[in-house]
């Protein structure tokens, strides 16, 4: 199942939490780039999960400020700390994402909650808005849930 962590949640949380790392040479600098976004079916009828690797080539931290997926009618981001779950809506978010930095969501630190839209179909375009006025955005298929 997919996760959307809290924006809020993860401006509090070291780096090393949620994947953060130095991208060691790699990336291009001075870009903002949504590397990769994975979204799942849920058991959950009403939405599925989705994640997402954001790569800030900027000297500058970002905030994420909303963040929104074609075929569903919201996104919340979903973060736990500890045995807690927070919910929160993608638009109030402030996750922030240093500078030179790449984060990597998963289901144990902070994932995205995407609310099932009536033409939610196999594939999505997700956008994440961000605090400099940027929009990147990228697609994905999404996949059926996973057998245990």
């Amino acid at each position: 199942m997919f996760r959307l962590v809290s924006l809020v949640a993860l401006s509090f949380m070291p780096p090393g939490n949620v994947g953060a790392t130095d991208d060691g040479g790699v990336h291009t600098p001075g870009v903002v780039t949504l590397e990769q976004v994975d979204v799942e079916r849920t058991e959950d009828q009403r939405a599925d999960a989705a994640y997402l690797t954001i790569w800030n080539g900027t000297d500058q931290d970002v905030v994420v400020t909303n963040v929104s997926m074609t075929g569903y009618e919201g996104v919340d981001i979903v973060s736990t700390v500890g045995d807690e779950v927070l919910d929160q809506p993608a638009n109030e978010s402030l996750v922030t994402i240093p500078a030179r930095t790449e984060i990597s969501m998963s289901d144990d630190t902070l994932f995205l909650r995407a609310a099932r839209g009536r033409r939610s179909g196999d594939q999505t375009a997700a956008t994440v808005s961000l605090s400099d006025g940027r929009k990147v955005t990228a697609l994905a298929v999404v996949r059926e849930l996973r057998p245990n």
